[in-house]
């Protein structure tokens, strides 16, 4: 399985179930993975991690994120912090979906 694909497992699970911990579905979704990996549980983050390792170290690691525009400023293009605070399961459904469905650039790290 790709970091993508893991990605779209993930949250099509929470666009589907409109449930409030992203923890709870990644340990239910993958038991398998190691939870020192995937402290955030997010695989766009892994994703970031590994292109950062091969790049530049001085640079802030965001901003190899396949999925956050390239200020690296705001996770999952503010979506994120937008599903977090969420106040009903369908507003939840509706963020999860836009997040699951966000392109998954390649950035260049040389």
């Amino acid at each position: 399985m790709t970091n993508h694909e893991g990605h779209i497992k993930l949250w099509n699970e929470l666009a589907r179930t409109g449930n409030r911990s992203k923890t709870k579905a990644f340990d239910t979704l993958f038991p398998e993975l190691d939870k020192r990996i995937f402290d955030l549980q997010c695989f766009a983050c892994v994703e970031d991690d590994q292109k950062y390792a091969r790049g530049n170290p001085e640079e802030a690691a965001c901003v190899y994120c396949p999925i956050t525009d390239a200020d690296g400023m705001t996770c999952c293009n503010g979506f994120f912090d937008e599903w977090r605070l969420a106040k009903t399961k369908k507003e939840r459904k509706r963020l999860a979906a836009i997040i699951r469905d966000l392109p998954w650039k390649e950035k260049d790290h040389a």
